[in-house]
């Protein structure tokens, strides 16, 4: 996937949802057409915006498991031993000593 093409897709979905809903309630509120056409712009624009910023995030959190996987799947395919979380744990509970 190409980068960024995510942001724009759910960016530009919401926008488009945004005009389309808010077009429909001004209709039913009966309002003219100038006051549907500039509060459905407005929605556009507020959507489209909340939209980059989803968008945005969850092109971040793909490729970060991403990233993670193909981390994972070469380490295994060297043999090496996996890491587990950020900081380096036995793989067997340490025996505590009791006297």
């Amino acid at each position: 996937m190409i980068k960024g093409s995510a942001t724009r897709l759910v960016g530009s979905s919401l926008g488009l949802a945004g005009f389309a809903i808010a077009v429909i309630a001004g209709l039913g509120a009966d309002n003219d057409a100038n006051t549907i056409l500039l509060r459905a712009i407005i929605a556009m624009v507020g959507c489209s915006a909340a939209g980059q910023a989803l968008g945005w995030a969850g092109e971040r959190a793909i490729s970060a498991h991403a990233e993670k996987e193909l981390e994972a799947a070469f380490i295994r395919e060297l043999g090496l031993p996996e890491r587990s979380g950020s900081a380096a744990q036995p793989s067997q509970p340490a025996q505590r000593d009791r006297r």
